[in-house]
């Protein structure tokens, strides 16, 4: 349940659109002439299709190979990402309602664009018709651009709206990450605070406050990289701080030889 649950608080569907969306344009039309570098808030259907069918005329300076490998890859990124975003049951289907007050509210303003432009990508994969991919940007780069307006005035988040499930979740059996000390008495989770606060930076993590019998543990909440390293590293420096303060002539230094250990948890392959 935890895990699925952190897919959810990690990043909202509009910060997944907004992550893949920069790198499936660059694929597709090239860093320099990407639809989405533009900031400026489009006010018309034509200044989008001005832009995209820009974009779309011009010819790189690329072998037609490599041309064509770089859309099908810009194609797999943004058909992955409606894929997960149904998964997620933030753009479900017409027999179903999505998971939360979040995916509701998303689906509202963004649903009908995003299936539209998923369409026109299958008719540009069967077809090969380049209106399709045009009709397809076009719709995105909208939606990219209400994007950026909505995040950049957001600070924090209502658990109740991302993860309602994880709010209602009280008396764990689940140990508090970082703190499992073998022949101890474990730790667990007794309720998540009902606020997550938004870090302005390119990855936007979540401050996240879980509550045990012994207080308030914050951790932070980070998608879009994968934390196995990262764990490894912590657990090497670990060991490292442990070997040092077993030998006696590191004891009785006065300068004092520690460091700081971050826990670290993956939770899965891009959310940590």
């Amino acid at each position: 349940m935890l895990v699925t649950e952190m897919a959810y608080v990690s990043a909202t569907p509009e910060e997944l659109w907004h992550e893949a969306l920069p790198r499936a344009s660059k694929k597709f039309f090239g860093a320099d002439e990407s639809p989405l570098n533009k900031h400026e808030v489009y006010e018309t259907p034509t200044s989008h299709t001005t832009r995209v069918s820009s974009a779309l005329g011009k010819e790189k300076a690329l072998p037609r190979k490599t041309m064509r490998d770089n859309q099908r890859e810009s194609l797999e990124i943004l058909l992955q990402r409606h894929d997960k975003m149904e998964n997620l049951g933030y753009l479900a289907d017409s027999l179903s309602e999505p998971k939360s007050l979040r995916g509701i509210a998303f689906q509202h303003a963004y649903g009908r664009e995003l299936r539209r432009a998923k369409m026109e990508l299958h008719d540009y994969l069967s077809s090969g018709r380049i209106g399709s991919a045009h009709a397809a940007w076009e719709l995105y780069t909208a939606v990219y651009h209400r994007i950026c307006k909505k995040l950049a005035g957001q600070r924090f988040l209502r658990l109740a709206q991302v993860s309602p499930r994880l709010l209602n979740s009280t008396n764990l059996s689940l140990s508090v990450p970082g703190t499992y000390r073998p022949s101890h008495p474990i730790t667990t989770i007794t309720s998540f605070d009902s606020i997550l606060d938004v870090i302005s930076s390119q990855q936007r993590p979540r401050k996240m406050r879980m509550y045990s019998s012994l207080g308030v543990h914050t951790f932070l909440v980070k998608p879009h990289e994968d934390f196995r390293q990262d764990e490894r590293v912590m657990q090497c420096l670990s060991l490292i701080h442990t070997l040092l303060h077993r030998d006696k002539n590191v004891l009785n230094r006065s300068d004092d030889l520690r460091h700081q250990v971050y826990p670290v948890l993956p939770i899965s392959d891009s959310i940590g």
